[in-house]
């Protein structure tokens, strides 16, 4: 993401801010920290890009003042590194798809209380991330394999 889409001062630049869909653009680059200014951000939606680099702990903070995060959908990227813990922050997050990327780790158990199996979709890449709560179930699937 070019450092014009979240300048440093992203937080007094654009405040009322409430959804970012920037998908299949054709992005490179990482995930700037400033993501953590936008507080206001209810979905994001960066999937099918060419975006690198870990994912900012940051980006749990766009939820804090705003108890409507509900989406972030960071799917079909190159982004590596573990997940961060910060992202079991999230207190309404319905929508969390992080599949097609090289991450580790696993999801914070957090945010599989915050919903029943049925109330959320969380995707991720069974074998590289551990998901007790995904969809489909990453506990399922290495006991059917």
């Amino acid at each position: 993401i070019p450092a014009t889409i979240f300048p440093s001062n992203a937080s007094s630049g654009l405040p009322a801010l409430e959804f970012l869909n920037l998908e299949n653009n054709g992005l490179n680059g990482t995930i700037p920290v400033e993501i953590g200014n936008m507080t206001r951000m209810y979905a994001i939606h960066l999937s099918n890009n060419s975006l690198s680099g870990e994912i900012p702990p940051e980006l749990a903070d766009m939820g804090i003042n705003n108890i409507r995060a509900k989406t972030i959908k960071l799917d079909g990227n190159r982004f590596s590194g573990s997940i961060p813990p910060e992202i079991g922050d999230f207190n309404q997050l319905y929508a969390l798809d992080l599949q097609e990327n090289d991450l580790t780790g696993m999801i914070p158990e957090e945010i599989c209380l915050l919903h029943s199996p049925e109330d959320h979709t969380f995707a991720v890449d069974c074998g590289k991330v551990e998901c007790n709560c995904c969809t489909p179930a990453c506990q399922d699937l290495t006991n059917n394999v």
